[in-house]
């Protein structure tokens, strides 16, 4: 038996070698582990070679990419048999971010934090996005971090859906061809052999909307908005929000009321 157990669809992604991939799961499908493994087998890959790999995962905050390294990283480098030394350190510039560190024998390193823009920048390096959808600034931490692979180095992707006001959405939707694009809501992963009683978690749920974008994967915020996002769009000017721009004269917002998240917003 192998030591790890994969379903079809997590084979699928990580067997795609592809440099840019990014894929939509359906929550507790298994995306940070599977992806974990890619980098951990990249790394061992290239020690076995006497190279050096250098990997950093973004996550939406701290508790999560603890979690990932804990959870993900580290046992799959105990299962390759790699020695390694593991880092807990904190780094100071205008704020102070905890950072977790995976050291190999010849210098390959995994690095685990949670995603600003700040911590964003650096060398050069592959990517893992942990939960992207849910990154705070994330078309800034794209900005800021995309640099870095330039010279060659892959970026991975994985999150549930959280709306249309965020990177994630623009990369999943856009009809560039350079990305690899993965898609496993919960029938899928349960037709692939994963253990779920769809019907029971559902009810447990007991909440449609929660349900159609955690396990279905439906951006959400246009299923229930009162008005459509290309419907708002059309009435902003591209102008809007530049300080520079102001004359005195009367300035225009709009407010909106939401039920969860932002509970209002200008």
């Amino acid at each position: 038996m192998p030591a790890i157990q994969l379903y079809p669809y997590q084979k699928r992604w990580l067997l795609d070698k592809s440099r840019l991939k990014i894929s939509m799961q359906a929550r507790q499908t298994g995306k940070s582990f599977c992806t974990a493994l890619e980098i951990v087998d990249s790394c061992f890959q290239a020690e076995v070679n006497n190279h050096k790999a250098r990997w950093i995962i973004l996550s939406r905050g701290e508790r999560q990419a603890k979690e990932v390294m804990e959870e993900a990283i580290k046992p799959h480098c105990q299962a390759y048999s790699m020695s390694f030394d593991f880092l807990d350190y904190e780094w100071t510039s205008d704020a102070t971010y905890k950072t977790l560190e995976i050291v190999l024998p010849q210098a390959s390193r995994i690095t685990a934090l949670s995603a600003n823009a700040e911590t964003a920048g650096g060398h050069s390096y592959g990517v893992f996005f942990e939960e992207f959808a849910w990154h705070q600034d994330s078309r800034k931490i794209w900005t800021a971090l995309f640099p870095v692979i330039s010279a060659g180095h892959s970026i991975r992707i994985t999150s549930t859906p959280n709306g249309k006001g965020n990177n994630f959405y623009d990369i999943m939707r856009s009809e560039q061809e350079i990305w690899s694009r993965h898609v496993t809501d919960i029938y899928t992963a349960v037709r692939d052999g994963l253990p779920r009683d769809i019907e029971n978690l559902k009810q447990a749920l007991n909440d449609d909307d929660a349900w159609e974008q955690e396990f279905e994967l439906k951006w959400l915020d246009e299923a229930t908005a009162w008005l459509s996002y290309d419907l708002i769009n059309s009435c902003e000017d591209e102008l809007a929000g530049i300080p520079d721009s102001y004359q005195g004269g009367h300035c225009f917002i709009g407010c909106d009321i939401g039920r969860r998240n932002d509970l209002w917003v200008a």
